[in-house]
């Protein structure tokens, strides 16, 4: 389980000549929310596999969890956002949107940036998830998993 917050494409963002600005690409955002992403794989050792089977295995991305858009997102400081990893009731992990590049929208802002040099953008009403803020918890049968972001919104998953 991976606790990470994601954004959602209100508009294209068209290749240019010239990289899009942090201003240009949180202005194209539509509204950020709280995700899970769960962590799969084909390899029973996926640590020792190396990077090259790790990217074919599609980066070892089973599932993607969503809580709720928020669209006014610009007055929360979503590198200081606290987010709290939450299994069966208990914290089993904390960390910030700072542990995201500095901030979760640099996240995207990079990745817009190496989409454009290579002609390609992200699209109105795509989704994008900008990587882990807590530490990675291995979720076990019968496990009710939160993440809970505090003013970006709670999710949550269960493995029956």
């Amino acid at each position: 389980m991976e606790s990470e917050f994601a954004f959602q494409m209100a508009r294209d963002l068209s290749p240019a000549a010239a990289p899009h600005t942090r201003e240009q690409v949180a202005d194209a955002v539509g509204g950020v929310l709280p995700g899970i992403e769960i962590v799969d794989s084909r390899y029973d050792s996926w640590t020792e596999v190396g990077v090259p089977s790790l990217i074919a295995d599609n980066d070892c991305h089973g599932a993607w969890v969503r809580g709720s858009l928020i669209k006014d997102w610009r007055a929360i400081d979503l590198a200081a956002q606290q987010v709290k990893l939450l299994v069966n009731g208990e914290i089993k992990g904390t960390g910030t949107g700072e542990a995201v590049l500095g901030h979760p929208l640099n996240a995207l802002h990079w990745l817009v940036n190496a989409m454009n040099q290579r002609g390609m953008t992200l699209k109105a009403g795509q989704y994008v998830t900008t990587g882990v803020t807590t530490d990675i918890y291995m979720a076990q049968p019968g496990d009710q998993v939160q993440a809970d972001f505090g003013a970006v919104g709670a999710v949550e998953v269960s493995f029956l």
